[in-house]
Order: structure tokens, then C-alpha cells, then sequence
């Protein structure tokens, strides 16, 4: 693309993440509204490796829809409780959550 308009790579970078950024939040809330239409509520918990051993994020999935709804930062408690209080929408929904067996999951879906 950089190429085909003659401009900085910098450039077209800046522009791409920028639009990325803007429609990354248009589907995220078409997401979660096709989520919450849904009942019963199946939500997937899963933490995946950024940097093995070092960096972990949670995602979040509706496993009815087939999609993700959300990457949390982080997989401690306090990074999913944070997250749960910004979304209390969710509790009234009376989710069923799929998990592993990992404590930390646990302990905040049932608090």
C-alpha cells in the first residue's frame, strides 16, 4: 500500500492502526450486543500466552456465536474482577461459563 501511494510506511502505518482502532470497536459492540441476545449466555474463559511464561491476556468468548468478545490484559484476579466491574451488564445476564480448571477463574466467577 505504501508503495502503491507513494507515502511513508510510517504513514500508512499510522492510518491503518487508527481505522483499526475505530472498527475493532464498532464489531466488539455489535459482538456483545449479539451476545447478550442470546440465552442462555455461554461464555468461554481462557488464558493465552503473549510471552510464554512471562505475558498472559484472557479472552473472553461466546461459544453460541462463535466469537470473541474481549482480550483482558492479564489473567490474575484483580485484572478479572477489574473487568467484571466495568461490564456489570453481564452478571444480570446469568452467563453459563465454560473454563478450566485454573482457581483464579473460579474464584471470580463466583464472587
Amino acid at each position: 500500500m505504501a508503495v502503491f501511494e507513494e507515502s511513508p510506511y510510517s504513514t500508512v502505518e499510522r492510518l491503518f492502526k487508527a481505522g483499526l482502532a475505530v472498527e475493532s470497536k464498532t464489531v466488539q459492540q455489535t459482538y456483545f450486543q449479539e451476545a447478550f441476545n442470546r440465552s442462555p449466555l455461554v461464555l468461554g474463559i481462557d488464558d493465552f500466552a503473549i510471552r510464554k511464561g512471562h505475558t498472559y491476556n484472557t479472552g473472553i468468548h461466546n461459544l453460541k456465536g462463535g466469537s470473541l468478545l474481549d482480550v483482558i490484559p492479564g489473567r490474575t484476579a484483580d485484572d478479572l474482577q477489574q473487568y467484571a466491574n466495568q461490564y456489570p451488564s453481564i452478571h444480570a445476564l446469568d452467563p453459563v461459563v465454560v473454563m478450566d480448571m485454573s482457581f483464579t477463574y473460579h474464584k471470580v466467577i463466583q464472587s
